[in-house]
């Protein structure tokens, strides 16, 4: 199937989305459970909104918050109430909103488990945590979706309207679909699906509420051919996937926006990036980027983002020292590195963000003091190349946060690091910080990094600490109260570990993600991805990609 324009509903703005007659119809609930802010500026979500709504099969409404008080539960669109809806699609981007989740359960005075609700709504759960690791949730949900949501889910749901329309129960429901590869269960493994043929992500709904106000979002490119060691987004979005310049453009004729955000994890790699932005130019059309990888940063290319009003830099430093930077498989040129933050300074950028990640386990204290190395040199660099100027490089923030060894990575075996260990991690990187005053530090709080672990690397038995959570109303508080049955979650694994997540037949062989692991270990560092995996079999990507439905 190839991207058709035409066929596209490009953009909703800030109109209110047209209301449908129920009959003949099946109706669906939307739900992303975080704030409203969050879910304008999730593609995903959105992506699945238009897929639905282009269909004549369904009624689709959005909701979205934390599954408090919700404004009665009614839905964003025209107001309907949740608890009228059959079919409920939960979209599950963050560990931590499993909590949110229960919520919306509790509030309507459902069982949590599915096992012990027989009638509808039917809870679908779908997005990135349904093909990294959905089994901490499995218990809630009458069956996960597993894949990118462009390839199956509007045939699976039509079938089930079919269905619907002629009468079947829930448990009716939950049999048919299990006749999908990529539906998952208690019961049964699923297989991942992904659309080969690139269909870019890109915002329906323009608001001022946005996390990224009054700025249309749109997919560059999906996945990422570096191969870090610590990125699910590297591994589970294979193969890499690139959006054409020419379809690019065209979205960008039709909706006509003041502001366009690009949205990647490796916008540097697309080759069309700089022809692109200079075409945003010409057609007086502002943009704004994610972070980006400093080989692209010629002082040219940055002499054009500075006229082009960009005040703000963001680049992902993530290891602390060399050493770290090459078991992680980083890539970061330090030479070109120092260049870009010279003509950063020189040409008066008003902020570099850096970010960094703890908890890596061969950090040692030679790791800290060279990083104290890197920060000296960091401010020698920008004060230096602001010279006799007023203004410069002002201001650098440093972000740290802890590691978090995702499923699907080189480092689903390796252990996390205690509660102590990371604290004083914090402290020593902040008391570096601390020393100059145009460098501000931030730093995440440890105990969030280890509950996200417990849900990240956790199985069905996991469920009874969300609901502990529940119960206490704080994911900190049912920490506490449950540390040593979640505690194992947090401990390394041997080369046998048979993890609940190899149920999901992702297509990356695990083979392959030990062998990286132990490349870890000895700091080596293995080459990119190439584009187009037809013709390597490193992975088992090519296998998976030519391999049956």
């Amino acid at each position: 199937m190839s991207f058709n324009l035409d066929k596209e509903i490009l953009f909703w703005g800030r109109d209110k989305v047209p209301s449908r007659e129920w009959g003949g119809r099946l109706p669906i609930a939307l739900i992303f459970p975080e704030k409203k802010k969050l879910a304008l500026s999730t593609l995903g979500w959105q992506a699945v909104f238009r897929s639905l709504i282009k269909e004549d099969d369904f009624v689709v409404e959005r909701f979205c918050g934390q599954g408090e008080d919700e404004k009665d539960f009614k839905s964003l669109d025209n107001h309907l109430p949740l608890s009228s809806f059959p079919i409920w699609c939960f979209s599950l981007n963050f560990e931590l909103d499993a909590l949110n989740i229960l919520r919306y359960l509790k509030k309507h005075n459902f069982s949590l488990k599915a096992q012990h609700r027989t009638h509808f709504p039917l809870l679908i759960g779908g997005g990135p945590l349904a093909f990294l690791n959905p089994f901490p949730l499995l218990p809630a949900f009458d069956f996960m979706f597993v894949g990118e949501s462009e390839k199956d889910f509007v045939p699976l749901l039509q079938n089930l309207k079919r269905a619907y329309l002629q009468g079947a129960q829930k448990n009716d429901l939950v049999e048919l679909a299990l006749s999908w590869d990529c539906v998952l269960t208690k019961e049964k493994k699923a297989r991942r699906v992904f659309q080969s043929s690139f269909f870019p992500a890109y915002s329906l709904f323009v608001s001022n509420k946005s996390a990224f106000p009054d700025t249309f979002l749109l997919e560059i490119n999906r996945g990422c051919l570096y191969g870090c060691r610590f990125c699910a987004a590297g591994y589970i979005y294979r193969p890499f996937r690139e959006i054409s310049l020419k379809t690019a453009k065209e979205i960008i004729k039709k909706v006509q926006p003041k502001k366009v955000g690009l949205v990647g994890t490796a916008l540097t790699d697309w080759p069309y990036l700089k022809e692109f932005l200079y075409w945003l130019a010409e057609n007086k059309i502002k943009f704004s980027l994610s972070s980006l990888r400093i080989e692209a940063l010629d002082k040219d290319f940055l002499i054009f983002l500075r006229k082009q009003g960009i005040r703000s830099i963001t680049l992902a430093v993530e290891g602390i020292s060399l050493k770290i930077r090459q078991s992680i498989n980083k890539k970061f040129p330090e030479k070109k590195f120092w260049e870009v933050v010279s003509n950063i300074s020189k040409l008066q950028f008003n902020t570099l963000k850096l970010y960094f990640i703890l908890g890596f386990p061969n950090e040692q204290e030679d790791d800290f003091k060279e990083l104290d190395f890197f920060l000296n040199k960091l401010n020698k660099v920008r004060i230096e190349a602001k010279g006799k100027k007023k203004k410069g490089l002002d201001l650098i923030q440093i972000s740290a946060s802890i590691l978090v060894p995702k499923p699907w990575t080189p480092l689903q075996w390796i252990g996390v690091e205690d509660l102590d260990i990371l604290e004083e991690k914090i402290k020593k990187f902040k008391k570096i910080v601390k020393k100059f005053s145009g460098i501000r530090f931030s730093g995440e709080k440890p105990i969030l990094s280890h509950i996200q672990a417990v849900l990240a690397r956790g199985d069905e038995q996991t469920f009874s600490f969300i609901e502990t959570a529940l119960n206490e109303n704080s994911w900190i508080k049912a920490y506490k109260k449950e540390y040593t049955k979640i505690k194992q979650y947090l401990k390394e694994r041997d080369k046998n570990t048979i993890f609940p997540w190899d149920n999901i037949i992702q297509g990356i062989d695990k083979k392959y993600l030990y062998k990286e692991l132990l490349f870890f270990y000895k700091q080596k560092e293995t080459d990119s991805c190439k584009k187009g995996c037809i013709e390597c079999s490193k992975c088992g990507i090519s296998k998976f990609i030519g391999g049956g439905k």
